[in-house]
């Protein structure tokens, strides 16, 4: 059981650990959005992808000593169990921040698509317009034969 305990403790700090860096590149990934440098947003969201599948690994993990923690749970310290309790409730806060910063800057990027399209609507229009206005000196090409 204290293996287990040790496990599911590791594998929590490992969460925890990546969650806290999920949250310093949301923060940096905010200052990118802000000042439209795409080429390190992109590789920010790069590295962020790569963070989020080592989650997902550890996740697993979690939750499959979970459920064995869950069927010895008789056996469980009350020291053991609030311990737990208190790291997973940390990792479970540090989602909730990492969440509300992608939810904000979502919003931005979806406010800066809508100007863009709006804007190239309008480019689309003008250029529209003027094509209607241009005189189109060309005549049909014509072919000429031998007599002319």
């Amino acid at each position: 059981m204290d293996s287990l305990v040790a496990v599911m403790s590791n594998d929590l700090e490992n969460q925890r650990s990546l969650l806290q860096k999920l949250l310093h590149l949301a923060t940096a990934q905010r200052r990118l959005i802000e000042s439209a440098e795409h080429d390190s947003l992109l590789a920010l969201v790069h590295e962020r992808q790569a963070i989020v599948e080592e989650l997902v690994t550890v996740r697993s993990s979690v939750n499959d000593n979970l459920e064995s923690l869950r069927e010895q749970a008789d056996s469980l310290s009350d020291e053991n169990r609030q311990s737990l309790q208190r790291k997973m409730d940390e990792t479970r806060e540090l989602s909730k921040q990492v969440l509300a910063i992608d939810t904000q800057d979502v919003d931005r990027l979806m406010e800066t698509r809508s100007t863009c399209q709006e804007k190239l609507a309008g480019m689309t229009h003008v250029m529209n317009a003027r094509k209607g206005y241009q005189h189109s000196g060309q005549s049909s090409p014509r072919f000429a034969d031998a007599k002319g």
